[in-house]
């Protein structure tokens, strides 16, 4: 005899028995490999410290507008013809280029103090 809880592996269909609901997460399949999210946010990222780096910090005034803007996108409802895994990822590479940027610009802002030197 069968255990109770195993009836989801024991089907050949993953629904509940006499029921119309499916198993939960029997049959799911991802909208996109996680590794792909990972690889492009982390690509935002070196993106964002890369252009710190070599160009140095914007006047911090464009640094807190970044960060705004990042958090404006990310706080507001995605419109229902914008939705889907390519365009949530579009939107998770602007969020963490911008978020990146503009607190990085701002840790890393040094104001150009002229030394006068005899």
């Amino acid at each position: 005899m069968t255990a109770t809880w195993s009836w989801a592996a024991v089907g050949s269909n993953n629904r509940i028995p006499n029921s119309d609901f499916w198993a939960y997460n029997t049959a799911r399949r991802l909208p996109m490999f996680s590794w792909i999210a990972v690889l492009a946010y982390l690509a935002a990222l070196a993106i964002a410290v890369y252009l710190l780096q070599r160009f140095g910090s914007a006047h911090w005034s464009w640094h807190i507008l970044s960060i705004v803007a990042a958090l404006a996108m990310g706080l507001m409802p995605s419109p229902e013809r914008l939705q889907g895994p390519v365009l949530d990822l579009a939107f998770g590479l602007v969020f963490i280029f911008l978020m990146a940027w503009g607190i990085g610009g701002l840790v890393a802002f040094r104001p150009h103090h002229r030394h006068k030197h005899a």
